[in-house]
């Protein structure tokens, strides 16, 4: 008895080790294949998590923000470093008033503005900011960037108004990512950070097939996103003419970039809404069109766009607006749409 015992003991043990064994090959396999060989090192490993577990967000003082980045961070998050400045934004130090010779630009939106997974040099607004400032011989300019993480259009109203118009700026940018800044949130209670994830202990398998199954039940894993619903076109009108109230009374022209890489559904209803408040899009579809969807992301498991998608939206916006911001004067009223 004692012996078929220890024989079917031995059984079990062998096949968990065999099983455990074909797990973690499986699992450092696909850790390769997702982020190459950063696969093996520690730090890039654990960075690998969403906005909301990297321990980079407190909550907002400003209620309707709900949250926001938390000042003088400089860590890895999704592979790239992320250096916020003492005001708690992804950029570089700025003086709250706006110096002499100076054309601000605000920008507003979410991770693909923020520059998740990319260096903030490499972000399209500070390839434009650099790009511009190396071409004129006077004027200076300021891209500041307001983007977090998650946010909303909601957020972009509010954030505008609590912190950015702050800043005296010249022109407002909105960088609209088709994928879900259709989505409004209702108001949910104060922001409380969740804790800091270590993605090196995680499965990175387990955490795609949860990610698909969302995605799936969500309907978001097509690309080609379908137009906006009744409700959803009027959440977005309100929000955006709440915006271009604000601005105007300021004399500030607002410009809104559809952050798009492929052909969707949404683009007409999301300019038929800008058309009517009289607000300006520019559309980055193009710039993509013979461009495969896997060569402008961070990794193979992660959509956000690589630096060569931010150079490319950077030339798309140059081309619809470089020689009016190369003319422009610190004066609010001097980039107003043609």
């Amino acid at each position: 008895m004692r012996g078929r015992f220890s024989i079917w003991l031995g059984r079990v043990v062998l096949l968990a080790a065999s099983t455990t064994l074909w797990f973690v090959m499986a699992e450092v396999g696909f850790r390769f294949y997702a982020i190459g060989l950063k696969a093996f090192s520690y730090s890039a490993t654990k960075s690998v998590v969403r906005v909301d577990q990297a321990g980079l967000l407190r909550p907002a003082d400003e209620p309707s923000i709900e949250y926001e980045l938390k000042p003088n961070l400089d860590k890895l998050f999704k592979l790239a470093r992320v250096r916020t400045s003492s005001a708690g934004l992804n950029d570089r130090e700025y003086t709250l008033e706006k110096p002499p010779g100076i054309y601000r630009v605000v920008v507003l939106g979410d991770s693909m503005t923020m520059a998740s997974g990319v260096e903030r040099e490499e972000s399209w607004h500070a390839v434009l900011d650099e790009r511009l400032n190396l071409e004129s011989p006077s004027l200076r300019y300021e891209f500041i960037n307001f983007g977090v993480g998650g946010y909303h259009p909601g957020n972009y109203r509010a954030v505008l108004e609590h912190r950015a118009m702050g800043y005296d700026p010249d022109l407002v940018l909105i960088g609209f990512t088709p994928r879900n800044d259709h989505e409004f949130p209702q108001f949910r209670r104060r922001f409380t950070p969740k804790p800091e994830r270590n993605a090196f202990f995680s499965s990175f398998i387990v955490d795609v097939a949860k990610n698909f199954y969302m995605g799936w039940r969500e309907g978001s894993l097509t690309r080609r996103f379908p137009p906006l619903t009744e409700a959803q076109a009027r959440a977005l009108t309100s929000v955006l003419a709440a915006i271009k109230r604000r601005c105007e009374a300021a004399r500030i022209p607002v410009v809104l970039l559809y952050l798009a890489r492929h052909e969707d559904l949404r683009l007409a209803s999301v300019q038929k809404v800008t058309d009517g408040l009289g607000i300006e899009l520019i559309d980055t579809t193009p710039a993509f069109r013979d461009v495969p969807f896997n060569d402008t992301k961070i990794f193979r498991t992660d959509g956000h766009p690589n630096a060569f998608a931010h150079r490319l939206f950077a030339e798309t916006v140059y081309d619809h607006l470089g020689e009016r911001l190369e003319h422009a004067r610190p004066v609010r009223a001097a980039l107003a749409p043609p």
